[in-house]
Parts: C-alpha cells; sequence; structure tokens
C-alpha cells in the first residue's frame, strides 16, 4: 500500500490555494499537482491516482456541483475539498456542497494547522497506515531551518 499523499488543486482566482496545500503537507511524503484548468482537473482525476481535491468555490455554484460530482465519479474514493470566502450566501451553498458529497468546506483565508488536519483526515481510509511524516532535513521547512542554523553556528551565534 502506498503512502505517498496525492492531492490536485484547482482554483482558477487564487494561485495562494495551490502554496497553502504544499505547505500544509510539507512534511509528509505528498504530492500536490495544481490544475489550471477544469479540463485538465477533470484529466488528472480521470488517468492518475488521487486522494483529495482541492477546488476553489466560485460562482456559478451549480459548475461546481457539477464539477464535484465529476470528480466524485472518475476518481473513486477521493475526497473533495472545497474552499471559499465566507458570507451568508456561500453558508447555504457551503451545506449543500456537504449535501452532494464534498468532504469539507474551508474559508478562506484557510488557516494552516485547519488545512492540515482536514487533508490528512481525508486521507486516513485510503492510507489506514500512519502517514510516513519525511525525516525533518527533507521537509522544506527542515531544509530551511538546518540551513538557517549552519549559517548562525558559521557565524559564532
Amino acid at each position: 500500500m502506498r503512502e505517498t499523499i496525492t492531492i490536485t488543486v484547482f482554483d482558477e482566482n487564487d494561485p495562494v490555494t495551490i502554496e497553502n496545500v504544499a505547505e500544509a503537507v510539507n512534511e509528509y511524503e505528498a504530492v500536490v499537482r495544481p490544475c489550471s484548468s477544469r479540463e485538465i482537473l477533470l484529466s488528472v482525476t480521470r488517468r492518475q491516482d488521487v486522494d483529495v481535491v482541492v477546488i476553489g468555490f466560485q460562482k456559478p455554484f451549480e459548475e461546481m456541483f457539477t464539477l464535484l460530482r465529476a470528480v466524485k465519479t472518475q476518481a473513486e474514493g477521493a475526497e473533495v475539498v472545497f474552499v471559499s470566502q465566507f458570507d451568508d450566501q456561500a453558508l447555504w451553498f457551503w451545506i449543500e456542497a456537504i449535501q452532494r458529497g464534498a468532504y469539507e468546506f474551508l474559508p478562506k483565508p484557510t488557516d494552516p494547522e485547519d488545512l492540515k488536519s482536514v487533508l490528512l483526515r481525508a486521507t486516513e481510509k485510503r492510507h489506514p497506515i500512519k502517514l510516513k511524516k519525511l525525516p525533518f532535513a527533507n521537509s522544506i521547512k527542515g531544509a530551511f531551518l538546518e540551513g538557517y542554523q549552519h549559517k548562525a553556528v558559521a557565524a559564532g551565534n
């Protein structure tokens, strides 16, 4: 059983979503695939193994529900997480999205710890074995901090 998390991200109005997802799982064995269009998203979910699909929820909302249905049909077992700005109108669509099969709906800007928690919980059924964390130096954060520590030691700090 593979332990690498595969996450596909589509948010045509906010490229920061891709960065947030990558940062949320950077210390785990994970592959984050950005998609620049709905067509590419559907192609990826049809042809590649995907654990979680993160989609920026936007108007027209009915098209988002159609996209949700298509992803859930093509990527059997994959969970769909929507992210969106929160307002009174969006609340009703959030509830409807969950009723139609979305795993979770997170408000923008996403809290990094909430995003990480949701992404890891969404992968639990496909990865019943505890996900393997990368060694500290192999994570993006670890590599940065190790480089910083080496510079501080060399400088005599």
